[in-house]
């Protein structure tokens, strides 16, 4: 079941990237010092079907890894816009439960 759904999520995410502009995405990767957004890059489904994998128990021998990358361009951002990003990296990672509930972290 796990070959067809990973299949079918790389089906929607190649349906998902069929109609861009690949010669627009590319010129912003250059202008942008070799960093571009692809806007909706995932559809809903399959952000909704990655969050109900990601809470599923795991299963004997699977391991879960989480990264999590921040783009900074201004090294001046202040002391409380630096406090919110990494608050938003900890509760990404941790969860709401894990950072502020009374919930077991895993």
């Amino acid at each position: 079941m796990l070959a067809t759904a990973t299949a079918k999520i790389d089906q929607l995410i190649c349906d998902s990237l069929r109609g861009t502009d690949e010669a627009n995405l590319r010129r912003n990767y250059s202008e942008h010092d070799e960093f571009v957004i692809v806007e909706e890059f995932l559809s809903r489904e399959v952000l909704s079907r990655w969050q109900m994998e990601v809470a599923s128990p795991l299963k004997e021998g699977e391991s879960r890894y989480i990264v999590s990358m921040q783009y900074v361009t201004a090294g001046e951002m202040n002391p409380f816009m630096r406090f919110i990003s990494n608050m938003k990296d900890v509760v990404a990672y941790f969860g709401l439960r894990g950072v502020f509930g009374k919930g077991k972290v895993r």
